[in-house]
């Protein structure tokens, strides 16, 4: 049952990743921005970013996990540099930091557990306050890389890092 339960939420996020898809193709034929157009398809290498990471690090992300990660690449991406929503509103790069944050603290502390041998299970261990601060400076420190990628991007190719 809880198999079923998550191919069917996988299924309904690669549908609506498809649709989206297909709404930026046409959305920028109609506008006109066809520099834009292969966005589109591009959104839908998302979906592989899950089964390619548990290939990566050779076990199971975790199935709240992976779906945290492909919404926010939606909204990040389809959303967010496809449709251009980051020009709309600095809301919504900001909330879109603060979901990456979130994220990669959760990412964080994921290597902790995997790494400290005693924690199988990943859940907070007797030094949690050791665990907390190094999902947190793993978060900041991807975020500094991240940010000095997207100066470097603006330098480097013009005005939009996203």
């Amino acid at each position: 049952m809880k198999q079923r339960r998550e191919r069917c939420v996988y299924l309904t996020i690669a549908l609506v990743y498809l649709i989206t898809a297909v709404y930026i193709c046409l959305h920028h034929i109609n506008k006109g921005t066809t520099q834009y157009l292969f966005m589109g398809p591009v959104s839908l290498l998302f979906l592989l970013a899950p089964p390619l990471a548990e290939k990566v690090f050779r076990q199971p992300l975790g199935f709240g996990f992976k779906v945290f990660t492909l919404v926010f690449c939606y909204f990040a991406f389809s959303l967010g540099v496809a449709l251009r929503w980051y020009d709309q509103s600095d809301i919504y790069d900001k909330a879109m930091h603060l979901i990456s944050g979130l994220l990669f603290f959760c990412l964080g502390f994921y290597f902790f557990s995997r790494f400290d041998k005693r924690n199988a299970a990943y859940s907070l261990t007797d030094n949690w306050v050791l665990q907390m601060t190094y999902a947190f400076f793993f978060s900041m420190t991807i975020a500094v890389v991240w940010e000095i990628y997207e100066f470097m991007g603006f330098v480097l190719l013009g005005p939009d890092a996203q």
